[in-house]
């Protein structure tokens, strides 16, 4: 049954007015920049790893980022 979905909704949140504002609909001229910044490295002597799709070096912001963050907190983990 999955094979022959009844029907297919692309939802755009950009377009919901409880979700985006007026500078959502606007694109973004570049990536920004993710990863940690100095300032948050080495929390709590270590002991403090973040791992989401913002401290991802390469691809922050993206499922890709997300994977690389977490990778990196198992390498920390395992020292």
């Amino acid at each position: 049954e999955l094979e022959q979905p009844l029907s297919l909704t692309l939802q755009d949140w950009a377009q919901q007015p409880y979700v985006a504002t007026e500078e959502d609909k606007t694109p973004v001229a570049f990536h920004p920049r993710y990863g940690i910044p100095p300032e948050l490295q080495n929390l709590w002597e270590g002991r403090l790893i973040l791992g989401s799709t913002e401290v991802g070096k390469e691809f922050g912001g993206y499922l890709e980022g997300a994977l690389e963050a977490a990778e990196q907190a198992v390498d920390a983990l395992n020292g």
